[in-house]
């Protein structure tokens, strides 16, 4: 760090060129839908335009709100709170020396509709102080000048709200004392909001996308056709036709013995049968089962890069670890490899076609990997096995009714060797046909007992699916809006500040004024609203301190979602090292490039120091989103017109610039 008079500047090692690096986001964009509407329709009443207005202003673009609630008023939504809240928004992200000639006119004209001898409404006694403090500072000629004392003392008498939503604007009115000590004031506010309304456990929420809903595998339909079911009904018929055929020559040759025998072995057999289906539909599905698990080949290929497939596999390789530590990885890696690809190759196959984000279904994902670590670990992995285990008497019912039906077979074949025609029958038509009847029915029987199961098995996998879906849309509902979104950033900014003041060991009083910078900060998450500012779940703030020997800036890395503050780089240089300010605009020849909007800082002897203040990819705009509106919502919620309205002019004017900041 260099001291208040040097020119120099710390630069970052590596060959990096400045305080902060600029970031490319890569990654989707999560758009929340809310009722919350930042753009007007043609058409629009005056009422609603007022509520647009307020939207903006709540969420820090306060230069959109001016228009729109200004707007409003002229075409007659006209009360002490409309004014009150355009008030706010003419103060809002700037300092008094940028006040145009028109809209110190707009304040006069403003002035002149106040209600006159109202008292009690807070709305009304809110908007008479700020026109007190215009006019304390010569914004607003009348004459004797308001005395701050008197006007701090209704300022101390407003009520909450007014109160809050003031506070903040305050230092453009004071210096000395009275300064540090409302600046006393707005720090401790900040501190404590920085955490309000349970930010830690709810600012992550902002940027979960809207879960897609519960979906599992289709159950494949039953691939019997009907011709297979004639040719089982042809077999059934050919054996029993020659079963009743044996029964009859039996019966008319009175061959009693043998005809129980026939009996017996028909019933036995049939017993057999029923049972042999269920002990081979058991097996067949202990063997699919099986296969589950057993861990996948190597695959041929790799799904397309940064396609849905190759997303999915990365919130997979993302998780397990969230969920697993280390000394089980592995193990858990190897037991469930095939479930792990049962469930990659559902979440592909169902989701792929919508054209999803994959991140819309991380939910599923993580959802999971839990049920399989949870299974795995409470040694249940197997435990289709027992239900599929088949009863020992139904074994047994299949074992004996076979072997008493073929004995059976054998004592009428003995018990007819006085016919030739109804042995050969019995032998050759007879049993042949059964196994093929038998065959025949088991591939239907099979086939549908297969539906059934898969089935059944949807049904409850898609019902456990959708408690967790339900679960976590439930737990999203506490998605905070973009209203706290901007308070809470503004509270890290003031935080910030407050370092900033404490590490230059300056007084509140000796900064003549200030400026802010923000930039995405590594590996950041991106949201917005519908035609919101984009809000990151990291950034990089910068803040520069005007006092009267230089400028003092400081940078940090805030995470916004853990609330953490972390101080960066610091530099300090005269006005007469600055060269220059500008925001540049950079876009590639394609529309579907990136949008990006860089602000500038150079200094006489240093290369130039750059942030990345707008970053967009016409790709993620929604219907009724544009570049133009969206670049000038991020831009005014990040006051980069108050930042670059100062930097400009200590460029041109240098410490002269300073001293036309209060106008007598």
């Amino acid at each position: 760090m260099t001291g208040p008079s040097a020119t120099s500047f710390n630069v970052a090692g590596g060959g990096a060129h400045g305080f902060v690096q600029a970031q490319d986001i890569h990654g989707d964009v999560t758009v929340v839908h809310t009722d919350v509407r930042f753009e007007i329709s043609p058409g629009s009443s005056p009422a609603d335009k007022y509520r647009v207005g307020v939207n903006n202003l709540t969420s820090g673009m306060a230069s959109r709100a001016r228009d729109l609630i200004w707007e409003a008023m002229t075409e007659g939504c006209r009360s002490s709170e409309v004014l009150f809240h355009w008030q706010v928004a003419m103060l809002s992200g700037r300092t008094i020396r940028q006040f145009s000639a028109e809209e110190i006119s707009q304040l006069n004209k403003a002035e002149e509709q106040l209600p006159v001898g109202v008292e009690g409404d807070p709305w009304t006694e809110g908007a008479r102080l700020i026109f007190r403090l215009l006019e304390s500072v010569g914004l607003l000629h009348k004459t004797p000048r308001p005395d701050m004392s008197d006007v701090l003392s209704e300022f101390e008498a407003l009520g909450a709200s007014q109160r809050q939503m003031l506070l903040p604007h305050l230092e453009l009115f004071l210096d000395g004392p009275r300064k540090d000590e409302i600046w006393q004031q707005e720090r401790s506010a900040a501190e404590a909001g920085r955490t309000d309304g349970d930010r830690r456990n709810r600012a992550w929420m902002f940027f979960q996308p809207v879960p897609a809903g519960a979906r599992v595998y289709p159950v494949r339909d039953m691939s019997t056709t009907p011709s297979e079911r004639r040719i089982a009904w042809a077999s059934t018929g050919i054996c029993a036709g020659t079963l009743g055929y044996l029964g009859w020559e039996l019966l008319r040759h009175g061959a009693v013995f043998g005809l129980l025998a026939y009996v017996i072995a028909v019933a036995c057999g049939a017993v057999a049968a029923i049972n042999g289906l269920e002990l081979r539909f058991l097996e067949e599905r202990q063997r699919l089962k099986d296969k589950q698990l057993q861990a996948p080949g190597e695959s041929a290929s790799r799904p397309p890069r940064d396609g849905f497939a190759d997303r999915v596999d990365a919130l997979f390789r993302h998780y397990v670890p969230e969920y697993l530590p280390d000394a089980e990885r592995e193990a858990w890696k190897a037991a469930t490899a095939g479930i792990q690809k049962f469930d990659r190759d559902e979440i592909v196959t169902v989701y792929r076609e919508e054209r999803i984000p994959a991140e819309r279904v991380a939910w599923l994902i993580r959802y999971r990997i839990r049920q399989s670590r949870n299974r795995w670990r409470d040694g249940k992995l197997y435990d289709y096995r027992e239900r599929l285990r088949p009863e020992r008497g139904r074994v047994i019912a299949c074992r004996a009714g076979t072997v008493v039906a073929i004995l059976g077979g054998i004592w009428v074949i003995l018990a007819l060797r006085a016919y030739p025609l109804a042995d050969v029958l019995g032998a050759i038509v007879a049993l042949p046909s059964g196994i093929w009847a038998w065959r025949n029915w088991l591939r239907i029987d099979l086939e549908r007992r297969r539906f059934a199961a898969d089935t059944e098995e949807k049904d409850e996998r898609l019902a456990d699916s959708r408690r967790e879906f339900e679960r976590w849309s439930d737990r999203l509902k506490r998605r905070p809006g973009d209203s706290e979104m901007a308070a809470w950033l503004d509270c890290d900014r003031t935080a910030l500040l407050g370092q900033a003041i404490d590490h230059y060991k300056l007084a509140r009083s000796q900064v003549i004024t200030h400026a802010f910078l923000e930039e995405p900060g590594t590996g950041a998450k991106r949201a917005r609203v519908h035609n919101g500012p984009m809000r990151y779940s990291r950034y990089k703030l910068v803040v520069f301190l005007l006092t009267s020997d230089g400028v003092r800036q400081m940078s940090a890395e805030v995470g916004f979602v853990s609330v953490t503050l972390r101080k960066g780089d610091r530099i300090s240089y005269r006005y007469d090292a600055v060269a220059s300010a500008h925001v540049s605009l950079t876009r590639n020849a394609s529309e579907k490039s990136r949008i990006q909007q860089e602000f500038k800082l150079t200094l006489v002897n240093g290369e130039p120091i750059s942030v990345v203040v707008t970053d967009l990819d016409p790709q993620d705009f929604e219907q009724g989103e544009d570049a133009e509106s969206l670049s000038r919502a991020t831009l005014d919620a990040a006051s980069v017109a108050n930042t670059l309205h100062v930097l400009e002019g200590i460029a041109a004017e240098g410490r002269a610039w300073l001293q036309n900041q209060k106008m007598g």
